[in-house]
């Protein structure tokens, strides 16, 4: 079983993977491809893909009453308060770390398409 903080961090990565994917549909949409739909269609495929592990996660952490909050950015920092068991925890990465964790993310979500 996985703990708490696992949970969070995964939900928070996840997240950040679909925000990232939506703007690189746009980007897409918006962009001077020449053929669109085949790379239109393969990241709708991806945020669906990740949405459903988002919502699943959602799920369990309301169940164990887990909470994630983005706090603020500070230069190549990031905070997020995470509030895990009744305990508020803050947490901050480096922008670099968050950006691996997201770009991991978006490599399994390929493999699995």
């Amino acid at each position: 079983m996985q703990n708490n903080l696992d949970i969070a961090l995964r939900y928070l990565f996840v997240d950040l993977a679909i925000k990232n994917l939506e703007l690189d549909l746009q980007h897409v949409m918006n962009g001077p491809f020449k053929i669109k739909e085949p790379y239109i269609e393969f990241i709708e495929r991806m945020i669906f893909k990740a949405i459903n592990e988002r919502r699943e996660s959602k799920k369990l952490m309301c169940q164990r009453k887990i909470q994630v909050q983005f706090l603020h950015r500070q230069g190549d920092y990031s905070t997020y308060k995470f509030i895990l068991d009744g305990k508020e925890q803050e947490m901050t990465f480096m922008n670099q770390v968050i950006k691996k964790n997201v770009e991991s993310i978006m490599k399994e979500l390929i493999e699995d398409n």
